[in-house]
């Protein structure tokens, strides 16, 4: 995939695993991960607005409100 870096494989390695498995392990963290998901699909709509509207202000919010959701997440990994 000549226009993806290697995040692009870092990110998408599950789909090259095991759906069978993959499905099992979700079933068995389907409350945090429903949880999660409903998350990830209100912020992407949320993005998807503010770029239709031009929404900089809201745009740029969201983008904040994710790298500090991703410093908490990296210090619990970090703690943990």
């Amino acid at each position: 995939m000549p226009l993806t870096g290697g995040g692009f494989r870092d990110f998408t390695r599950i789909a090259a695993a095991s759906p069978e498995l993959w499905w099992r392990i979700m079933q068995l963290n389907r409350q945090a991960l429903t949880a999660a998901l409903d998350d990830y699909a209100d912020n992407l709509r949320a993005m998807a607005e503010a770029i239709e509207q031009g929404d900089e202000a809201r745009g740029l919010a969201l983008m904040q409100a994710a790298v500090a959701k991703r410093q908490r997440a990296q210090r619990l990994q970090d703690e943990s």
